[in-house]
């Protein structure tokens, strides 16, 4: 296997000055593959409404924190180290939490404190692309004032994705997820 930073598609997918020869299309290193709303949300996206706040019925969606009807998510960081890089490959799903810790989590986001609120449990409340998950995962939540979202980590041990976080993904994995989340990037850095 060719180390990480002699491959020419790692190469080229960290050049922000080349552009594609197909399309003009350029980038510059690893990018999050975000989630807008908790799989629960049956409304518009923040994105589609270009609000930063949605309400519908008793409803609401912010960008990292929603309620739907008694059910209450916040949006999350969940990382996957990339081997031989220091960029993992970051995701920012929802996690399903109780109401109580719901308000901790609003409590010590306000105060700036997360001295008395650093961790809580809760379920991985949307399917991730290219991983095998046929319902939701346990899930916890690290909560710190300097992290602007919690860090998720994938309870059970067995599953692939808890798999993925403790021991990383190579390029050519990551590449695949991108591309089962809807961002097949893999043409673009084939050639110069």
């Amino acid at each position: 296997m060719i180390p990480l930073e002699q491959d020419k598609r790692w190469q080229r997918f960290n050049n922000p000055d080349r552009a594609c020869p197909c399309c003009g299309r350029q980038f510059a290193g690893m990018f999050e593959i975000e989630f807008g709303h908790p799989e629960q949300w049956r409304h518009q996206s923040l994105r589609v409404s270009g609000q930063s706040t949605l309400e519908i019925g008793g409803d609401r969606l912010t960008e990292d924190l929603c309620q739907v009807g008694d059910s209450f998510f916040i949006r999350a960081s969940l990382e996957l180290p990339l081997l031989g890089s220091d960029q993992p490959l970051t995701y920012s799903p929802w996690v399903g939490v109780t109401v109580d810790n719901f308000k901790l989590h609003l409590e010590s986001r306000q105060s700036g404190d997360f001295s008395g609120f650093s961790e809580c449990n809760g379920w991985l409340m949307n399917y991730i692309p290219g991983w095998d998950q046929n319902n939701w995962l346990p899930a916890s939540l690290g909560f710190s004032s300097e992290a602007p979202r919690p860090k998720l980590t994938v309870f059970p041990h067995h599953h692939p994705l808890a798999a993925a976080q403790r021991n990383g993904v190579d390029f050519d994995r990551v590449l695949d997820l991108f591309a089962a989340a809807g961002h097949d990037i893999r043409p673009h850095l084939l050639a110069d």
